[in-house]
């Protein structure tokens, strides 16, 4: 086989097969979105502050993993408790930290 008609070959085979897979993201999930941000906030605002915020959770807006912590004061009938959560916003698609913050 000519080094050409190899070439064509494959370049034929990866244009064919490259339109059929899904969009590649590096952050597929809410479980993986987690555990960067908790990665990323650890080191910010400390492992206790984060260890008491748990479970983080995580919504996908616009493609954008917005993970925020959990507000726990102690009381259930309390709503708001003062100092806020930590929140950390990363790219779906390549995984770039957009804000990492600590609610008031």
């Amino acid at each position: 086989m000519s080094k050409s008609l190899l070439l064509t070959t494959l370049l034929l085979a990866t244009s064919s097969t490259a339109a059929t897979k899904p969009e590649f993201a590096f952050v597929p999930d809410a479980k993986t979105a987690i555990a960067i941000a908790q990665a990323v906030l650890v080191p910010i605002y400390g492992a206790d502050t984060i260890r008491r915020e748990q479970p983080f959770s995580a919504k996908l807006v616009a493609g954008v993993w917005v993970v925020t912590g959990t507000e726990d004061c102690g009381d259930p009938s309390v709503h708001r408790c003062p100092g806020g959560v930590a929140e950390a916003h990363i790219a779906k698609k390549d995984g770039r930290i957009i804000a990492a913050f600590h609610g008031k």
